[in-house]
This record gives structure tokens, C-alpha cells and sequence, in this order.
């Protein structure tokens, strides 16, 4: 059985917010280091780009590779949602002078919905944070 766990890294910050989570975002492509951890992003996913809005949502646009990762399920594509918008949010990853990220939205390939990925969870408007994340879910989220 796999731990729904979050875990901890030391980032070098910048003034940049967006700097700063395309950093904390890298630790979650990497994957956990603890072995009882399973990654909740696959290790071929890029970040084509990402922007911070006037409001506080952050844009991130993924790679066609996150859908070719192992995320094949409801509570999988859960945890990946929760974690990726759990990390970013975090106030720590502010930038000096920045604004902090309220949401992510997410695109893929440039879009807000693509027909294959994901096929659970509707992510065309931004995604806020949630309090709590299925621990039964058979994955684990890495906070950065």
C-alpha cells in the first residue's frame, strides 16, 4: 500500500513567484525520494510555460507527457490536481515584491481541456486549493 503523504524540500527562492514554482514543480516531475512515495506526476512531463495573472492565478501549461504518465484513474487524477495546486499555492513560494498563486489553471498543449486527459476531473476553470486529499487513493503527493 502506498502513503498519501506530502514531503518536504529546501528551495533555493527568488524574487520571481513563477521562478519559484517552476522550481517547486520540478521537485514533483522528479518524483519523491522516499521509496514508499509514488510520484504523482510522471518523470516525462514538461512545463511548456507558465504565467501569474493579475489575480493570482497561476497558468500552467503541461506537456502532451503528463497524460502519457501513469495517471489512469479518478483518485489518481485527484491527486495529482490536489497536489499540483497544493504546492503552488503555498505562501513560501511568493516572490519578494510578487504576487502569491489563489489557483492554477491548467492547460495542456496550449488548451484548457484536452479529450484523453483528463478524462475525470472537468479543469477548465481554475482549480483553489482543497482542504483535504483522499488518503485511500493509492498515491502520494509531494509538497515542494
Amino acid at each position: 500500500m502506498l502513503l498519501c503523504l506530502p514531503e518536504l524540500h529546501r528551495l533555493q527562492l527568488t524574487p520571481s513567484t513563477v521562478e519559484n514554482c517552476r522550481t517547486a514543480i520540478s521537485y514533483l516531475i522528479d518524483g519523491p525520494y522516499l521509496p514508499a512515495l509514488a510520484p504523482i506526476l510522471s518523470n516525462k512531463t514538461r512545463i511548456r510555460a507558465m504565467y501569474l495573472m493579475e489575480n493570482g492565478e497561476l497558468i500552467v501549461d503541461f506537456s502532451r507527457d503528463l497524460e502519457a504518465g501513469h495517471i489512469k484513474s479518478a483518485s489518481a487524477e485527484m491527486l495529482m490536481v490536489d497536489g499540483v495546486v497544493k504546492t503552488l499555492v503555498q505562501l513560501a513560494l511568493k516572490g519578494q515584491n510578487d504576487l502569491s498563486v489563489k489557483s492554477v489553471r491548467f492547460l495542456f498543449e496550449g488548451s484548457a481541456y484536452q479529450q484523453s486527459f483528463p478524462t475525470h476531473i472537468d479543469l477548465t476553470d481554475p482549480v483553489r486549493p482543497r482542504q483535504s486529499v483522499p488518503a485511500s487513493a493509492g498515491n502520494a503527493t509531494n509538497d515542494a
